[in-house]
């Protein structure tokens, strides 16, 4: 009930702007997107107890709060609950846009998201979004963007 809240208080948010660089959707708690944006949003079970890990050491964060650590940029330029470097803030919005459309967002839609990811820094998008694209990430291989030397959350990766 809480983690629906919030992400549609933020989505709320985000619709009120009126730009035409700004996304706007319904609120996921409600709507057509409900579905595909909480399904999106939501940790892969071979993931989860290395996403958890990972984000209690790279911001504090939880799954339960989904804001919790999303504007976190530290000294050497990762951003984010996830800490990815301001970096991925290029490809990153192109991952998150083909996470939404596998999840049945439609794709102009889809765009309208990836259009407004690029231009922000990663710190300003809603936890939610930074989940996306962490879970995205995670799927696709790259979960040892998070190797951490010691860590571990290594050993917690899933046989990844």
């Amino acid at each position: 009930m809480l983690p629906d809240l919030v992400i549609g208080a933020v989505v709320e948010a985000i619709a009120h702007h009126d730009t035409d660089r700004e996304w706007s959707v319904q609120q996921p708690s409600r709507g057509v997107h409900s579905t595909f944006v909480r399904n999106a949003a939501a940790v892969p079970v071979r993931f989860r107890a290395f996403a958890e890990c990972v984000l209690r050491r790279e911001s504090g964060g939880d799954f339960d709060r989904r804001q919790s650590g999303a504007g976190a940029l530290n000294a050497s330029n990762h951003a984010g609950r996830w800490q990815f470097s301001v970096d991925w803030r290029h490809g990153g919005p192109y991952m998150v846009r083909a996470r939404l459309i596998r999840f049945g967002m439609p794709k102009p839609d889809a765009r309208k998201a990836r259009v407004w990811l690029s231009a922000h820094p990663i710190q300003q998008w809603p936890g939610w979004l930074q989940d996306i694209l962490a879970f995205e990430v995670m799927q696709s291989g790259g979960w040892r963007h998070w190797y951490l030397g010691g860590s571990r959350c290594n050993a917690l990766a899933g046989g990844a």
